[in-house]
């Protein structure tokens, strides 16, 4: 049955977007010094043998069709994670590397982030560490390389004696080379090392992810993303949760971390049978892919040319690059961001297409680097073209009706009433798979007028098209069919370098990062204004994945400890590093036809 193919994407098994060759496979950069468990204990030869919560990443991402053939290469030191990208003897590091500016300007964070950490402070004496202002001039023990030498240095003051390895903690600080160590929550000493947790809140919290070297082919990253995201997309079954719970919560040594649980809510209601949504959903913080600095794109653009407000409207002969505000939209909106980037040059000659398949024909066929105008993401679309993530809006299957057709089936709330009955669609249409799994009766339409024509003639009682949209002389039906709110994407060519990729992905996240103020959420109020639009339900998820996506800074502690310890957030450490490299593919041609996330 057409849904039974189409649902493979809703267990998150997106083997469409991992086409690694599996002749040469892919190489696994590890960090193998023995102190970093819960996250790692790469104890014997076997990955499937290893413990930890990043060692089920892997597992998932090498057993389920993500990356074929995972081999392992392993470092000991925390600068090695990065080294390994550099000089080429990896391609990715997964190994709890936490989000940072400067490591962002040296290879490209993988999103959605799989995991976050907080800083805290352990000492013999807590008694003595009243507030953070005590550390101020103070040593503290940091592991070389942690991103926490800089907060305790610039937000509070502290001296920074640098350390080789965890397990020295205890001793430092008995001969007084420093009064704490800054680690991780879930991070525990021996019970004979004198060591507790001192009672302030965390002094630093960051995202940990999977990095990948600038100029990563595409492929790769798509393979990574989805597998990632589908760590996620279950809902309260989704794996990471059982990963958090096996490796962490089960142990006693963190609790259920509320991050996380948040990010799986916000990619579960934005993940479908149709598609896998991302990880732009991306998670805990922001931090957009870095490009290699210098590089210079000329883009040129194709669009649908159907006006479809809210998403676009393309009144006038004038495009948007020539500062015509006859055209208007979301996807206008969106467009102008992705030219207003510095390193991109917009093409002035927008390709309009006339149909549905021309959308992604001229991305495959070379015509036009990127391609927008709601193109729904099915199993099919992936394909043909690779899309950009994250997803930017959403969308359901919509049945709209004359007047005499709501009154009849107004009151409709069970999609099996729509079965043997004639319903009007246009050719390629998403929506379509869905008719034929209700045994509707398809009549193929040109557009939204030959719907209206037909509907008026008797050829079919509806239109099925996106939900949401205001199509004159019709009206959509109340009723919402479940399993077909589906997120649209940026379809781009095959032959586009990842590091063009990567700037416009930045640009879609940087539109959705910003809390209230993000363009895309400010786009969608103006555009469902201006269009006297409804909002569509499903764009809640959108509002969640703004939530999820949008940085919060490092607050500074309070001065005093709480009444109470806080609780005890989850935070995998700086140490760890995997490395996956993606070599020469099988198929040529499908070098990009991969996806992300």
């Amino acid at each position: 049955m057409v849904l039974e193919r189409i649902c493979f994407f809703g267990a998150g098994v997106l083997s469409l977007l991992a086409v690694v060759n599996p002749v040469h496979g892919t190489t696994i950069a590890i960090y193998a010094t023995d102190f970093f468990d819960p996250l790692m204990n790469a104890t014997g030869d076997s990955y499937e043998t290893w413990t930890g919560l990043e060692a089920d990443v892997i597992r998932h991402l090498c057993d389920d069709g993500y990356l074929n053939n995972c081999t392992f290469f392993k470092v000991y030191d925390l600068a090695g994670r990065l080294q390994a990208l550099q000089n080429g003897s990896a391609d990715v590091s997964i190994a709890g590397i936490s989000f940072a500016e400067d490591r962002a300007k040296e290879g490209q964070y993988i999103h959605p982030y799989y995991y976050g950490y907080n800083g805290f402070l352990y000492t013999d004496d807590t008694e003595a560490l009243t507030s953070y202002a005590s550390v101020k001039g103070e040593n503290i023990c940091v592991l070389k390389g942690s991103v926490y030498a800089e907060a305790l240095q610039s937000q509070y003051g502290a001296n920074i004696v640098p350390m080789e390895a965890r397990e020295d903690a205890p001793a430092f600080i008995k001969n007084g080379s420093c009064i704490a160590w800054a680690g991780d929550s879930i991070f525990s000493f021996a019970d004979d090392s004198g060591l507790e947790r001192v009672n302030l809140p965390a002094f630093f919290e960051t995202p940990m992810g999977a990095m990948v070297a600038l100029d990563a082919p595409v492929n790769l990253i798509s393979s990574l993303q989805a597998g990632i995201t589908s760590l996620f997309n279950d809902g309260a079954d989704s794996l990471i949760l059982q990963y958090q719970e096996k490796n962490l919560v089960a142990p006693g040594l963190s609790p259920a971390d509320e991050n996380i649980a948040s990010q799986v809510e916000a990619i579960s209601s934005f993940t479908t049978p149709l598609a896998i949504s991302n990880g732009s959903i991306q998670t805990i913080n922001n931090g957009p892919p870095g490009v290699a600095s210098g590089d210079q794109f000329n883009v040129t653009i194709a669009i649908w040319a159907d006006n479809l407000p809210p998403l676009a409207s393309l009144n006038g002969t004038k495009t948007f690059l020539e500062n015509d505000s006859s055209w208007s939209g979301i996807e206008i909106d969106l467009l102008k961001a992705i030219c207003n980037v510095e390193s991109i040059t917009c093409d002035q000659d927008i390709i309009q297409v006339a149909t549905l398949q021309d959308r992604l024909t001229v991305v495959t066929n070379g015509t036009a680097d990127i391609s927008v105008g709601a193109i729904i993401l099915t199993p099919d679309r992936l394909e043909e073209a690779p899309f950009i993530r994250p997803f930017y809006y959403s969308s359901g299957l919509g049945l709209f009706v004359d007047q005499d057709g709501y009154d009849e089936f107004g009151q409709q709330n069970d999609p099996e009433f729509i079965r043997n009955k004639n319903v009007c669609s246009q050719e390629g249409s998403a929506w379509n798979a869905f008719l034929d799994e209700y045994s509707a009766n398809i009549v193929t339409v040109d557009d939204a007028n030959g719907a209206l024509e037909a509907i008026a003639n008797g050829e079919c009682f509806a239109f099925a098209y996106d939900a949401f949209y205001a199509i004159p002389g019709l009206t959509e039906l109340p009723l919402r069919f479940k399993n077909t709110e589906s997120p649209y994407g940026i379809a781009m060519s095959p032959d586009v370098s990842s590091a063009l990729y990567s700037t416009i992905a930045s640009t879609v996240i940087d539109g959705l990062s910003k809390g209230s103020d993000s363009f895309l959420i400010n786009s969608q109020a103006q555009a469902s204004e201006t269009f006297n639009t409804l909002v569509n339900p499903a764009l809640q998820n959108v509002t969640d994945i703004v939530s999820n996506l949008s940085p919060t800074s490092p607050s500074e502690p309070p001065s005093e400890p709480p009444s109470e310890p806080p609780s005890e957030p989850r935070s995998p450490q700086e140490s760890g590093t995997y490395v996956l490299t993606t070599v020469v593919l099988i198929i040529p041609c499908l070098l990009y036809t991969t996806m992300l996330f």
